[in-house]
């Protein structure tokens, strides 16, 4: 008998494998990479997010050994899609003159440019949530990308945190050109590497990349809803406060700041992701079209026009003889367009 969450993170795994595949185009690997990703999300929104509410109202071991072996599974399948990132799909894009940089690897020229980048277009955007006791730590967007950011007054010595949300409405990807090559960073990257600016008379003493995966379910007991709609639309509301199910973090955080955001997000550590590459490779998709290369792709499918349409003008004719069955997307849709 198959298990609905294990058989999910299995089928996930071969989505991975399309990404490992060396005779899929390149992009497309990329393509299927990402497409872990958006799953993963989903699957902790609905799934884990249900097992976690049944460890909370059952009392029973044989839940909570569930929820780790899934658990478990979760972090193997997301060790790796890591590895296939950075040991498969970097050095295969490099190889195809796309070059994906991280903070060490940008060069001078790199850096003056993304330095004005910075100062015009994403500093205006970023505003720091301070975190102190007149400032408990903020209720996070769903999914959203986050900085915590760890401080230090120059003038008291006095340690502080603060959490800087990366606007949406900002590309997670930058192209860079230098002497007719295009490379590419992260967006969280050129944070990290220019964070000081948004905090004058502090010392930034660490900067990491995280997000919260919050219960996305929908709850409703139709029998007890007095007004369905309504009921569903509170609940819709409520979804951006839906409990944290998944903390990711890049490496290298601190163990003290990891507890600290366990902590605070109520979550144990076994739900903790620490990521040696993007977090959120979701975001990777976009690299697609800016590359600009389609010939990494997989051919454009042009559908068939059905023979029996090839003379517009008999149309009607035909069709008031007999059905037509038109099998899309193989065969095309024009007919019944036009």
């Amino acid at each position: 008998m198959f298990n609905r969450e294990l058989s999910w993170l299995t089928f996930n795994r071969r989505v991975l494998e399309l990404a490992e595949d060396n005779t899929v185009p390149l992009l497309e690997r990329v393509r299927f990479l990402s497409i872990v990703s958006s799953n993963l999300d989903e699957f902790f929104e609905i799934r884990v997010a249900g097992l976690m509410q049944q460890e909370e109202s059952v009392s029973h071991p044989a839940t909570k050994e569930f929820l780790e072996e899934v658990l478990q599974k979760a972090h193997k399948l997301v060790s790796a899609q890591q590895e296939c990132w950075h040991k498969q799909l970097l050095p295969a894009l490099a190889e195809e003159k796309i070059i994906f940089k991280n903070i060490a690897s940008l060069t001078e020229e790199d850096l003056r440019e993304l330095s004005q980048r910075f100062d015009r277009d994403i500093l205006p955007a970023l505003t720091p949530l301070a975190i102190d006791p007149s400032h408990p730590f903020p209720v996070l967007t769903n999914k959203g990308l986050y900085l915590l950011v760890l401080l230090k007054d120059t003038t008291t010595g006095e340690a502080r945190r603060a959490v800087v949300p990366i606007p949406r409405i900002l590309p997670r990807v930058l192209s860079l050109e230098n002497q007719g090559q295009k490379s590419f960073t992260l967006l969280s990257y050129v944070i990290q590497k220019f964070i000081e600016r948004l905090f004058t008379g502090l010392e930034v003493k660490g900067a990491h990349v995280f997000r919260i995966t919050r219960n996305s379910d929908l709850y409703v007991d139709e029998e007890e809803a007095g007004n369905l709609l309504e009921v569903i639309e509170e609940e819709i509301r409520n979804l951006r406060k839906g409990a944290p199910v998944r903390l990711e973090i890049n490496e290298g955080v601190p163990e003290e700041e990891l507890n600290w955001l366990l902590k605070v997000t109520g979550l144990p550590k076994m739900n903790a992701f620490l990521s040696s590459g993007p977090v959120n490779m979701m975001r990777l998709s976009s690299l697609i079209d800016l590359a600009g290369r389609p010939d990494l792709l997989y051919p454009s499918f042009a559908p068939a026009l059905p023979a029996e349409f090839i003379d517009s003008s008999k149309i009607f004719h035909r069709i008031a003889k007999h059905d037509i069955l038109l099998h899309h997307p193989y065969e095309s849709f024009t007919p019944v367009v036009d």
